[in-house]
């Protein structure tokens, strides 16, 4: 019997009320009845395996050579398997490495040892150190303590976050934002505080609750600050639980028929799990099925902690079903959790360098030949992280919430089978809940969602949905809609965004350009022959992007250009403006700076 280390994940971070997606709290769904916000205690432990020994001299693990049925012991991926099975490979071999982004971790404590274990595993794996990676504590942080099972658990979860984002996007910078402690509160503080202060472009959240566990303040909190940071342009990603069709009551006694939070809030893109079969050594993809680990199947948690072991999905009970789901996902009323997936299983799982955890089984924590095979959906949030790290190089600018977006690429046969991996075996079924659980089907499923990247062909079409041409107008962008042209087009307007997102690289405009509502305007290398008008939006408003976005290039503007009362983030750097240049009650940020104009420049 091959033993593996169990998981048990208690959370309380919460969701939100979604504006852009249009879904509603649903009437009479309060988590909690309390008076006050009642805090709760989020407790990691993440599954991975005995140890994997490299013998001296050797490049392959013996575990990646075990079969996929779990026989001899799990079967095991080191990064280039991983990077070729989900599409990645090409274009890493190619330079989309996530250079330029920063991928944010938010955890709980602290790991004295993971700079350590980067460094083993790009070793080890010949990976190029990150551009920058460092720990922030807005709040500080108790010592680490090694005999506290609660500090070990979010230590684990660390590495593994840490390291695989790594993995899927080695030129990107890694922020690691560590809370004071498990609490929600304070992991929502340490949240908040990676937002406010535009840490990094895409935010990995690596665990899972019962949703109605939440308290309704931190509730309309947390969804405050997912707000924001999708203003800003950011993405979010949260596992959605390790427990299938369950998750833990909030006392953590027994298990509830539930969708996970974060997860379900439909500002954030939940992360399921699969079984990844792919080939030895290379890491071809053959095949995926919905994670069930083979050895406990998922029965949380009657007969042991060990035995959560399958991927999180259902409806949730707090959120109707989101306008972007609402082709697409069937079965229950509210919003369908997963979006998408990842390898889950420790059988399948993935090889990582974990001082802590070497540690705990007697062995040095610098020694670099013992590994261990990590699994969950918390490996699958970081990772899917990095990929759109990945896709904001390619883009040249933020993407903001992708939900929209995944759901319109799978509407579209040819698009879907292009870009995803479709998995369609399997279940989530829990047997301490009756046997209640869901299947993995054709298309969307709540087990696997949409199913897992094929990232040669997703990166870009996440990146930007975009085409060069000349298109005439007038041109009007609304709720829901985006219009993406690259260098070389030509844009006869005028030009009128109310609700939609607009992205323009290198292009020539015709005619003013306003913008207002629930908007996005990126611009970036292009002339704009009349006006420019950005006014009460709540998305990111980017022309020119400065520091913060260095491969958006100014813009030439004929015509004064205008910011007023927008509560989501301007940047203007670098532009030449002929006329006046103003900016006036915009309280969702501003960053103006190398800017060349012809006119008097008024700031309120």
């Amino acid at each position: 019997m091959h033993s593996f280390r169990g998981a048990r994940r208690r959370l309380a971070l919460v969701t939100g009320l979604i504006a852009i997606a249009t879904a509603v709290l649903l009437v009479g769904a309060s988590p909690t009845s309390a008076a006050s916000p009642q805090s709760h205690p989020i407790i990691v432990k993440p599954l991975f395996s005995n140890p994997q020994i490299l013998a001296p001299g050797a490049v392959h693990f013996g575990c990646q050579s075990n079969p996929i049925s779990g026989a001899r012991g799990p079967r095991c991926y080191q990064p280039a398997q991983i990077q070729k099975a989900y599409g990645y490979s090409g274009l890493l071999a190619s330079g989309v490495s996530g250079k330029g982004r920063t991928i944010v971790i938010v955890d709980a404590f602290s790991n004295p040892y993971v700079a350590n274990d980067l460094a083993i595993q790009d070793a080890t794996f010949g990976l190029p150190a990150p551009p920058s990676y460092k720990a922030v504590a807005p709040q500080g942080v108790p010592a680490f303590d090694p005999t506290d099972e609660d500090m070990d658990g979010w230590a684990e979860e660390i590495t593994l976050d840490v390291l695989w984002s790594h993995a899927m996007a080695p030129g990107a910078s890694i922020v690691l934002v560590e809370a004071k402690s498990d609490q929600d509160a304070d992991i929502l503080s340490a949240t908040k505080w990676a937002i406010d202060n535009n840490v990094g472009n895409v935010i990995s959240q690596s665990f899972s609750e019962a949703e109605t566990c939440v308290d309704p303040s931190i509730l309309s909190q947390e969804h405050a600050v997912f707000q924001e940071a999708v203003n800003k342009g950011m993405t979010l990603f949260a596992s959605s639980g390790d427990s299938g069709a369950s998750q833990l009551s909030c006392d953590g006694s027994s298990a509830i028929l539930s969708a996970g939070a974060p997860a379900s809030d439909p500002l954030v893109t939940g992360v399921g799990g699969t079984t990844l079969n792919a080939n030895d050594p290379d890491g071809a993809y053959l095949g995926e099925t919905a994670w069930t680990e083979q050895l406990f199947g998922c029965n949380p948690p009657a007969i042991a902690f060990d035995d959560i072991n399958c991927s999180g999905g259902g409806f949730s009970t707090l959120y109707s079903r989101p306008s972007f789901q609402e082709t697409l996902v069937s079965g229950g009323s509210g919003r369908g959790v997963p979006d998408v997936s990842y390898d889950a299983g420790v059988n399948g799982g993935v090889l990582t360098h974990c001082g802590i955890c070497n540690v705990m089984f007697g062995f040095d924590p610098s020694n670099a030949a013992v590994f261990f095979v990590f699994g969950g959906t918390s490996s699958g949030s970081p990772q899917w992280a990095a990929l759109t790290a990945d896709a904001q190089q390619l883009a040249g600018h933020p993407v903001g919430n992708i939900n929209p977006l995944l759901y319109q690429l799978a509407a579209q046969p040819s698009m879907y089978a292009a870009d995803f991996h479709d998995v369609t075996t399997g279940n989530n079924d829990v047997d301490e809940i009756g046997g209640q659980g869901y299947n993995a089907r054709t298309g969307w499923d709540p087990v696997t969602g949409l199913g897992t990247p094929n990232a040669a062909n997703l990166l870009p079409a996440l990146g930007s949905s975009c085409f060069s041409a000349t298109v005439n107008g007038p041109l009007s962008i609304g709720p829901g809609q985006t219009l993406c042209v690259l260098p070389g087009s030509s844009l006869n307007g005028p030009v009128s965004v109310n609700g939609g997102t607009l992205i323009a690289n290198g292009v020539t405009i015709h005619g003013p350009v306003n913008a207002s509502g629930n908007s996005s305007v990126t611009i970036c290398g292009s002339t704009i022959a009349g006006p420019l008008s950005v006014s009460s939006t709540t998305g990111l408003t980017l022309a020119g992007g400065g520091a913060d976005y260095p491969t958006c290039a100014g813009n030439t503007i004929s015509g004064p250009a205008s910011f007023s009362n927008n509560t989501g983030l301007v940047e203007f750097n670098g532009n030449t403006v002929s006329g006046p240049l103003s900016f006036t009650h915009n309280t969702g940020g501003l960053h103006q700076s190398g800017n060349t104009v012809s006119g008097p420049t008024t700031i309120h």
